[in-house]
Order: structure tokens, then sequence, then C-alpha cells
């Protein structure tokens, strides 16, 4: 019985930017329509474990559909019970933060994955699985949001940090010199639990 609800690795073939995962016994997959603005699309989902009570070792990879480069991006992933219940995951890919990182060309796959696992009650199993590409930021500075997650605040949020810090560093430099910048560059971070 255990064994007919694990899956070892669920691959959804569906260039969507939405879709779901789950194990045979569960409900049906309900593809969403892609949102040819986002510039991603997700190509394939799996599970490494897919059980009622338990989902991990989810991943999927993404190609970028779009004539830009892709700066940074978010994926949000909703697991759903039977009850209703939801619980989320979450990706962050953020290249945008050192200008010299390689960005997602146009054509090109990657494969991203959140952290961590969704454990739910065999009362209240665990039926569906969806993935969706919440945020996208070109690296013209244009963007794409659905605003579900609120992931895209989070890396406007890094850019503007980003930039301030960039601007700090240099005025040392431009001041002080190399040996006063690799100075602050060393020194602890006034914040412990910011490492």
């Amino acid at each position: 019985m255990k064994k007919a609800l694990t899956i070892g690795a669920v691959i959804l073939s569906v260039v969507c930017c939405i879709f779901l995962i789950q194990p045979a016994n569960f409900a049906q997959i309900v593809p969403q329509p892609l949102n040819e603005q986002s510039g991603l699309s997700i190509l394939d989902a799996k599970c490494g474990v897919a059980t009622a009570t338990k989902v991990s070792s989810m991943s999927c990879r993404i190609r970028n559909e779009s004539v830009k480069e892709v700066a940074a991006f978010a994926v949000f992933w909703t697991i759903t019970t039977v009850s209703g219940k939801t619980a989320a995951l979450s990706t962050i890919e953020d290249m945008s933060l050192v200008r010299s990182l390689k960005k997602i060309a146009p054509g090109e796959i990657i494969e991203t994955e959140p952290s961590g696992e969704v454990t739910g009650k065999i009362e209240d199993p665990i039926t569906k699985i969806g993935v969706v590409v919440d945020f996208v930021l070109f690296s013209d500075g244009s963007t794409f949001s659905r605003n579900n997650s609120k992931l895209g605040s989070q890396i406007i949020n890094r850019q503007v940090t980003a930039n301030y810090l960039r601007r700090q560093l240099l005025k040392i430099y431009n001041e002080k010199g190399l040996d006063a910048l690799l100075v602050e560059l060393s020194n602890q971070p006034i914040c412990q639990t910011c490492q």
C-alpha cells in the first residue's frame, strides 16, 4: 500500500506556467494556461517523494522563452490537501546582484528546486502540487509579476540594497583607496544573524 502511494519521480511534460503533480490515485491534473508575458515556461516538474502525507525533493525545469536575458525569477509551489488546506514553498534564483554572473539566455533551460518538504496527515491527504513562475526580472530591468507570493518584492528590495551597497563601496574606494575597501569588505557584519 505504501509503495502504491510513493512516486519515484513524477514528470509532467506540459509547457505551461502552472501545472499540478500528484500520485496516480489522486485527483486529475488540471493544467492552467501559460501566461506569455512571463517569458519563462515550466517544462516539467518532479517529486522525489510524493505520498498522501509527504512531498519532498521537488524540482522543475524552466526555459527562457523570451528574447531577453533573465536576471532573476521566483517560483511558487502550492501543496493542497483534500480539505483545501494549502502549504507553500518557494524558490528565488537571483543572478542580478553580481553583475558578472551569467544570466539565463533566451532559449536556455535551467533546473530549480524549493528547499524543504511538506508533510500532511493521513486523514487529510495531499491531493495536488501546483507550481507557477511568480516573478521575473529581465536584464533590461523590465519585470513580470503575478504577485501571488510577494517574492518579487524580495527580489526588488535586494536590487535596491545591492545598488546602495555598490555606491557606498565605490565611495570608500574613491575616497580612501583599495586598502580601505578591503578592510570594509573583511569586517564582521553588524548583524550576526545576517551572515
